[in-house]
């Protein structure tokens, strides 16, 4: 038993690690960021002194997002739109201190069109707290987080932004968990974007290599798919296995147990939606980022995603990184090799619209 506890310890203790920097910045004030960009970081959170939340009618409560804005943003322009989804760990912080300065960098070189970012909070919580747990961007007993990002987030940045209302204009991103929201909310709304990008995205939950096992290789004999989740499976092991991430830590949260657990998985793994939703070739522009080294065997899920992607006809464009672990040091090293194959695939429709722009009181 103290043996079993010190190891829920131990992971607990890796899953805060995983985005130390970004919680220690919170009193850092946007106007501190901004003064580092070529555009504009807007604060819709109440990580300042002032509560400047959204309201969102799918959770029935208010929720933090950031803003960018590109370098010479014009409010009489039309511009692409980029929701940004964060990882498991997080929140809305992780863009604003970390993504921001990449994007903000990608646009002055020219490697992106100057567009609109929109990053939501989607932790389960919507506070910050020392451990965020996030929602996997789905449907649950928490919440309608998926409706909260499909219809909120972008009806608002529709109400108050230059943003394209076209799909050919649109798309969806982000790390890890966030890289399967994207392709979760993505592949079911075809209709509202056209690009759905992921690093490190965990695409395949319900993987298990042909030995049974979650930490198996995938092998290309076949995709197999669990029809149970062991609790206490270990799925993810760092610092020489000294910790341990197992199977209830991730799937209990949002999902339940047993078989339950399973089919509510089920209905957003982006594996299955591929047959489920009958996705055709050339539908939508895809991307999946990967390191070959990921502690939670990410890896595996992508190529298990591929290679159903590649027999059904999609093209997904891909890129491994034999050296990429499951860290947001990865991710953000990855993010220029996204952005270089996004720059070309964002088109907004010429027609001129005007966006009513609200500015939220400075910190």
């Amino acid at each position: 038993m103290i043996r079993r506890s010190l190891a829920v310890l131990l992971a607990l203790a890796w899953l805060a690690f995983m985005a130390p920097a970004v919680h220690a910045e919170h009193h850092h004030s946007v106007a501190c960021i901004n003064s580092r960009l070529h555009g504009t970081l807007l604060d819709f959170t109440q990580n300042g002194d002032c509560d400047q939340r959204i309201y969102s009618p799918a959770l029935c409560t208010c929720r933090d997002l950031y803003v960018y804005l590109p370098p010479g943003y014009d409010s009489k322009g039309t511009y692409p739109l980029l929701i940004w989804l964060h990882s498991y760990t997080d929140d809305e912080c992780e863009f604003a201190f970390k993504v921001v300065p990449v994007i903000d960098a990608a646009i002055a070189r020219g490697d992106l069109p100057p567009l609109v970012v929109a990053a939501p909070d989607g932790s389960l919580k919507g506070y910050h707290h020392w451990l965020a747990v996030g929602s996997w961007y789905v449907n649950s007993d928490h919440g309608r987080f998926a409706d909260y990002i499909v219809e909120d987030c972008v009806r608002f940045m529709e109400s108050n932004f230059a943003v394209c209302r076209n799909r050919e204009g649109r798309a969806i991103a982000g790390f890890s968990m966030g890289g399967f929201g994207a392709y979760s909310l993505g592949l079911k709304n075809p209709h509202r974007f056209k690009v759905v990008a992921g690093i490190s995205p965990p695409l395949n939950m319900r993987y298990v290599g042909p030995d049974g096992r979650y930490a198996t290789d995938y092998l290309a004999e076949g995709v197999p798919l669990r029809d149970d989740f062991r609790s206490l499976e270990v799925i993810g092991r760092f610092y020489g296995g000294m910790v341990k991430i197992r199977a209830y830590m991730i799937v209990r949260p949002v999902w339940g147990r047993g078989r339950e657990a399973v089919e509510r998985v089920s209905a957003d793994n982006p594996i299955e939606l591929l047959d489920r939703l009958q996705v055709q070739p050339g539908q939508q522009d895809f991307y999946a980022g990967y390191g070959e080294a990921d502690e939670l065997n990410i890896d595996a899920q992508v190529q298990s995603f591929l290679d159903i992607a590649r027999k059904r006809g999609i093209a997904v464009e891909s890129r491994a990184y034999p050296c990429g672990d499951h860290s947001v040091v990865f991710m953000l090293s990855a993010l220029p090799d996204m952005f270089a194959w996004m720059k070309d695939r964002l088109h907004c429709s010429p027609i001129t619209q005007t966006a009513r722009l609200i500015l939220p009181p400075s910190n």
